[in-house]
């Protein structure tokens, strides 16, 4: 019995020391478990860490642009924008300065006096004198011409013969009617005073003299037919006492009226544009000239006023653009200054050599781009922020 007792002690205390033992074990195996999950752990990290930083010392890829033809977005800092603005401002400017150059020519006025060689004939010319003088031109005029004809070539002499003009004259030779091609030239008589009709297709001008022959009205006419035949514009002349210098003149159309204004020397120094609203006149534009003491322009402005509404009753607002010119010597061109409302706009300055100049365009924000030109071509452009120069740009010499 106490074998037995003591054999079974045995035997429960070398299980429990297995257990122990199997305990013992898996505490070990689950400490070798996590430090290695640890370090495994710490491995990945210090890796992912040098990979990173291998990423950011390495250049990123570059894209390829092979599908544009000439145009790179990775080497484009939009300075071609500064100079096609620059050039589209250059454009639109010189545009202006062209449109009132041109529009200055409708201001000035010459030859209004009717020259005395072609003044009709005294009436108490005799028949016979007239005559006799009459042929004594028709033969230089034919001699004169002969000699012409024999200097043009056969290609001249046959546009010449076919086109040769329609001339019908008074008895006393005085011209009444000429044609050519499409225009026609005649005269009247009114009460002592000349008219002399142009016409070209369906345009028609009448000019009406004075006793003096100066030329005191101008009528433009619209006639496409003898039933639709319509007054486009009349012109009132004014001159200076004694003189055929003109002093003023007054343009009225159907909706429009203008007063021009002239100084002694018969040039243009201010005019204003109305509109006719019921009788009344509007201003909607007024422009001003200013000469030197040589007859030249020096400044030219013209003020447009626009209104809210058709019957031009509430002004909105205005604009102004200004031209002054400073003369250089002998073929050099003026320098010229361009305002808008008061702000300089553009600027031409030359040099004494011909071709070589500057031009500065004057954009809002202070900023602005002057171009140098040698030989009328462009050979630099400076890119200022006021009086900072920002980047400049060289164009290559042409061979």
């Amino acid at each position: 019995m106490s074998k037995k007792l003591s054999s079974a002690a045995g035997k429960t205390a070398a299980w429990k020391n297995l257990k122990l033992l199997f305990f013992i074990l898996l505490l070990s195996l689950a400490g070798v478990l996590t430090f290695s999950c640890k370090k495994g752990q710490k491995e990945n990290l210090i890796e992912s860490q040098k990979q990173t930083e291998e990423n950011a010392e390495a250049p990123e890829p570059e894209e390829d642009y092979s599908e544009y033809s000439f145009y790179s977005p990775a080497t484009d800092n939009a300075s071609w924008v500064e100079e096609t603005l620059a050039r589209n401002e250059e454009e639109r400017t010189a545009e202006e300065l062209r449109a009132m150059e041109e529009s200055l020519s409708d201001y000035e006025e010459e030859g209004l006096e009717y020259s005395e060689e072609n003044q009709p004939a005294e009436e108490e010319e005799s028949e016979e004198a007239s005559e006799e003088n009459g042929q004594e031109d028709v033969a230089a005029e034919a001699e004169t011409e002969t000699e012409k004809v024999q200097e043009l070539s056969e290609v001249e002499k046959f546009f010449l013969e076919e086109k040769n003009g329609l001339v019908k004259t008074e008895k006393n030779n005085n011209l009444k009617f000429f044609e050519f091609d499409n225009e026609t030239f005649s005269q009247q008589k009114v009460d002592g005073k000349l008219i002399l009709i142009h016409s070209n297709r369906n345009s028609v001008t009448r000019n009406f003299y004075n006793e003096n022959y100066l030329l005191e009205k101008r009528e433009s006419w619209n006639i496409s037919s003898a039933e639709n035949a319509s007054l486009e514009k009349t012109e009132w002349f004014v001159y200076f006492q004694g003189t055929s210098l003109i002093s003023s003149k007054t343009i009225t159309e159907k909706e429009f009226t203008e007063r021009v204004s002239y100084n002694s020397e018969g040039r243009p120094v201010k005019s204003e544009r109305y509109a006719v609203v019921e009788d009344k006149e509007k201003l909607i534009s007024k422009r001003n000239f200013a000469y030197n003491s040589d007859g030249k322009i020096i400044s030219d402005e013209l003020t447009d006023y626009f209104y809210k509404d058709k019957d031009y009753s509430e002004l909105d607002y205005s604009f102004a653009k200004k031209y002054t010119y400073s003369y250089n010597v002998d073929d050099i061109p003026p320098d010229f200054s361009y305002f808008e409302n008061g702000i300089l706009k553009m600027q031409n300055k030359y040099s004494t050599t011909k071709g070589t100049y500057t031009s500065r365009i004057y954009f809002d924000d202070d900023f602005s781009v002057k171009t140098y030109y040698e030989n009328e071509l462009r050979v630099k452009d400076t890119y200022y922020s006021g009086n900072k120069i920002l980047r400049e740009k060289l164009y290559e010499e042409r061979e």
